[in-house]
């Protein structure tokens, strides 16, 4: 195996005398192969710095090869090339010594698999999210991913991202494939699957053959993530029409959970792509939209998610993170036939004991909202709602500064399934912070009850203390709100 550095700049030029001579392309062939390579990194940072190794043998790749491109007519190789991003110079002395190597940690944006499948030579890859020239933050779901650098154990946040070879993976074999990598290296229940894993599932529900591939339906998407251990969740525009959709996607999005949305629109344009995070939100101080209740004294209560934001996409037919409005998933595509392209389905892959959906809790905590009320007057506030594991939620409490030790106590005490459904509210002004000043705790693994676990509100906690439920009067001052997203 070789490895080079070189500066970004030249990594085209460079790339296109590999793939001449490693790959053995025309020149039909790598021209459109360096066109897509372009167009891929074509909003990276220009200050970083480039290894690139020949000769290397991808997992994703190799599983492609022997059981679809290694049977074709033409002649593919069995290797790729990976090119390895730094945010600041190295040399090759920095791979042997310690110091070296913590700063190539450091400094390790990610990585991109160049496989010989002309043009669309992208495949295996994750970057970090600031690795691209972006003017807001990001906030995803991330997960942490090894590579091996020229014999330097270094590790990438990101999510992994592919892009599709056109027939034996299309759109939705290179999103569920990118799921369950993301998946399987967050939590220890589930494994990575490959492609031919993928069709030998979906082969049960067919009639016809898998491959070359010819895409999947929302259902078949569904039934694989089913087999492959989820609870799977699917929404659809006919049963949640317009903004209720995306408050779907946008609860489970802040969740942690990626989702995957499948676009349509009346040209015949059929794809899916996976929703990983968002922008920045825009929240104002005062809230210029029309509330979801309206309290017994006339306060407000506003919806969090009503603010104005992009989200974040992983597409196989684009770079990942891309920015879109959900109101119009396919705006980064420039052909005219994708226009109009709207959000029909949306499919949300849950840990299978997790039985109360988003629609209920958040209409569960409203519900509470008006009920306690009546005791004692809100103010406006404004709802948002998300799911965790209540692992990282007692850790994220017991890290909270803003919470008093008595508060942190009772909540770390409240005997909790693996999921609890959060609902955190705050007065607008303390929400564009980032602050809350209630708490509610919903049990996940319930469908059908309210379940309420307990909550804070205006200085009371209603919930399990000691041994019995009750109500007591606690120090509760404005708190951090808990994030499942990494921002970036």
């Amino acid at each position: 195996m070789n490895f080079e550095i070189i500066d970004i700049k030249d990594l085209s030029t460079h790339l296109g005398g590999m793939l001449e001579s490693a790959f053995e392309f025309d020149s039909a062939e790598l021209a459109d192969s360096i066109k897509k390579l372009d167009t891929f990194i074509q909003k990276f940072r220009p200050d970083l710095v480039v290894g690139v190794e020949s000769f290397y043998i991808d997992k994703l790749y190799r599983d492609a090869y022997y059981h679809y491109y290694s049977s074709k007519l033409k002649e593919y190789k069995r290797n790729c090339i990976r090119v390895s991003f730094f945010s600041t110079a190295i040399s090759l002395s920095d791979f042997y010594s310690v110091q070296g190597a913590q700063k190539l940690q450091e400094h390790f944006m990610g990585f991109i698999i160049i496989r010989p499948t002309s043009p669309n030579i992208i495949g295996r890859n994750v970057l970090r999210p600031d690795i691209f020239v972006k003017n807001t933050i990001y906030h995803t779901s991330f997960a942490r991913f090894g590579a091996a650098v020229n014999g330097i154990k270094l590790e990438v946040e990101g999510f992994p991202h592919s892009s599709q070879d056109a027939e034996f993976m299309v759109c939705a074999e290179t999103t569920i494939w990118s799921l369950m990598e993301y998946f399987s290296n967050r939590y220890a229940e589930y494994k990575p699957v490959l492609p031919k894993t993928i069709h030998n599932v979906l082969s049960q529900l067919s009639m016809q053959r898998q491959v070359p591939s010819a895409g999947l339906t929302g259902l078949q998407i569904s039934y694989a993530l089913k087999e492959f251990g989820f609870g799977v969740k699917l929404y659809t525009a006919n049963s949640y029409p317009g903004v209720e959709l995306y408050r779907m996607i946008q609860m489970y999005v802040e969740s942690g959970i990626p989702t995957i949305v499948a676009i349509t629109n009346q040209n015949g344009i059929g794809h899916v792509m996976n929703i990983v995070g968002r922008t920045d939100l825009k929240i104002g101080g005062t809230f210029q939209y029309t509330p979801i209740e309206v309290f017994s004294n006339g306060s407000e209560l506003y919806d969090y998610y009503e603010q104005p934001a992009n989200y974040l996409v992983v597409d196989d037919n684009m770079a990942p993170y891309g920015v879109i409005p959900l109101s119009d998933p396919a705006c980064n595509y420039t052909n005219p036939i994708w226009q109009n392209c709207t959000i029909a389905a949306a499919i949300v892959p849950l840990y299978f004991r997790i039985y109360m959906e988003a629609d209920r809790a958040r209409n569960v905590a409203i519900q509470l909202l008006k009920s306690h009320d009546q005791r004692a007057h809100l103010p406006s506030l404004v709802l948002r709602v998300l799911l965790s594991s209540s692992r990282t939620f007692k850790h994220t409490v017991s890290l909270n500064e803003e919470l008093d030790l008595v508060v942190k106590t009772l909540i770390i005490n409240i005997k909790m399934p693996k999921f609890v459904w959060i609902a955190e509210v705050g007065p607008p002004d303390l929400m564009a912070d980032e602050k809350a000043t209630g708490l509610i705790l919903m049990d996940a693994t319930e469908p059908k009850k309210p379940a309420i676990l307990a909550y804070l509100l205006e200085n009371s906690y209603i919930g399990p203390a000691n041994g019995s439920s009750g109500q007591y009067s606690i120090p509760l001052s404005p708190f951090s709100i808990h994030k499942n997203l990494k921002p970036f």
